[in-house]
């Protein structure tokens, strides 16, 4: 009976986890159009917004690595719904500023981040409970992109009509519609799956576990650095902001597929395969995105870019949860993809400052091969 009833919590806590998740994951998944509203409303320059960037995911990282610490010992609704609360009011507060409140500006955004990453981390939480774990994260992702999808069809006219503070109040608004999710999240961990007796045993992370949030960190410092300026890459080719909302939409749509597809495949075929079709797609995307060739190249590259982009991020994450019996390494996931986002725009900005937006292409496809390298000179096996 104990088995039964922790499977029907456990379906009912992976609903309300996805969605809290899809509210962690949102503000970074609609970043590039943030960065867009907050280059027109306040002006900043290139490395302003690689440092805006870097800003919100520093907060993300500081959340995900202090997690461990105290995230099991928290009512994980009233976290949530505190977590919720505190970024709305950063997000009013940040629409009230001016150009000249620049490191205001950053601070309220790292409060953000730090709550997105609290919401992010009891997501990974409850799916790492799941032994399907191709489905789990799959599913997780394809909520939290198809979340982002809706927000980009609206933000064009938010922020056309009012700037950065239409941009910001689509936000709250969502925030507050997803926060009834809330409702299905569990009080605590005694509410899932726990680890089998035997696997309980095993408190530290596996060196395949912690190599392989190195190859994470790695990949994600490259593709940040791309998804951050993913929106001016659109600018400087003349493309209307309501046709960059339209491609973004599109784009997290197509991630979502992607993640769902990758959940009904799972490792049918194999765990090294799959790390070399997403480097060829990740390689193909960026070269269409190099081409400036208008619109259409534009939305090929940034559709194929992000499809084998959401599929490598779901291979790598499952890959790191089965070289890890501790089950931790998983929950550290987050917390790679926030060191590397601390680092990627800020990388992105300097590049594209001194160098041009070519040297950040060719520096995304570098960090892209990196998964391939590292899984192809592995003995991998599916368990």
């Amino acid at each position: 009976m104990n088995q039964t009833h922790s499977k029907i919590d456990y379906r009912s806590a992976l609903i309300g986890a996805a969605l809290v998740s899809a509210i962690g994951g949102l503000p970074f998944n609609v970043l590039p159009q943030i960065i867009n509203s907050v280059f027109i409303y306040f002006k900043f320059s290139p490395e302003q917004l690689g440092y805006f960037g870097s800003s919100y995911l520093g907060g993300y990282c500081l959340a995900t690595l202090s997690a461990p610490l105290w995230l099991e010992k928290l009512n994980w609704k009233k976290l949530t719904l505190l977590g919720i609360g505190l970024s709305i009011a950063s997000f009013v507060l940040s629409a009230n500023l001016t150009g000249n409140d620049v490191y205001l500006i950053y601070l309220t955004w790292a409060i953000i981040g730090f709550f997105a990453a609290t919401m992010t981390c009891l997501g990974m939480r409850v799916a790492s409970a799941l032994d399907d774990k191709e489905k789990a994260l799959g599913t997780r992702q394809a909520i939290e992109l198809i979340c982002a999808a809706g927000v980009f069809f609206l933000m064009p006219y938010a922020i056309n009509q009012y700037s950065y503070p239409g941009a910001i109040g689509l936000m709250v608004l969502v925030y507050i519609v997803l926060s009834f999710s809330v409702l299905k999240l569990p009080t605590d961990a005694s509410r899932i799956a726990h680890q089998s007796e035997q696997d309980l045993g095993i408190t530290r992370i596996s060196q395949a576990g912690w190599l392989g949030l190195l190859t994470f960190i790695g990949f994600a410092v490259g593709q940040i650095g791309i998804w951050a300026f993913l929106g001016q890459f659109a600018v400087i080719q003349g493309i209307s902001e309501s046709q960059i909302s339209f491609v973004l939409a599109v784009v997290k749509v197509l991630g979502a597929v992607s993640a769902l597809s990758v959940g009904l495949i799972g490792a049918r075929f194999g765990l090294k395969i799959p790390h070399v079709i997403s480097f060829l797609g990740l390689a193909l995307g960026l070269y269409l995105l190099s081409m400036s060739g208008g619109l259409v190249t534009y939305a090929a590259g940034a559709w194929i870019w992000e499809f084998f982009l959401t599929v490598s991020c779901v291979y790598q994450t499952a890959a790191i949860a089965r070289s890890d019996r501790s089950n931790k390494a998983i929950i550290l996931v987050p917390a790679a993809f926030a060191f590397a986002g601390t680092l990627g725009p800020a990388i992105a900005g300097h590049l594209v400052s001194s160098y041009g937006y070519m040297y950040l292409l060719i520096f995304a496809t570098i960090t892209a091969c990196i998964p391939m390298m590292y899984y192809s000179s592995r003995k991998l096996s599916v368990e």
